[in-house]
């Protein structure tokens, strides 16, 4: 990892795509795991006998049509 001024740091975030769930500008300037659970396994489970879903704010979607069939109300 290069070391970045603050000021290079912000100027290649606000150049950064934020679409979606897309993060690969942050590629090689974080470091972490994935969790030990899945997000979309657990909201399946619990979508099974769904009658409603409401998705605040998640991205652009993918995730959200990935989970597939909805809810009538969704």
């Amino acid at each position: 990892m290069v070391d970045s001024g603050y000021e290079e740091l912000v100027a290649a975030a606000m150049a950064a795509p934020v679409g979606g769930w897309d993060f690969g500008a942050l590629a090689g300037r974080v470091r972490g795991s994935d969790p030990s659970w899945s997000y979309p396994r657990a909201a399946r489970a619990r979508l099974a006998g769904a009658e409603r879903l409401l998705d605040i704010d998640t991205g652009g979607g993918e995730l959200l049509a990935a989970l597939g069939p909805l809810p009538r109300h969704t």
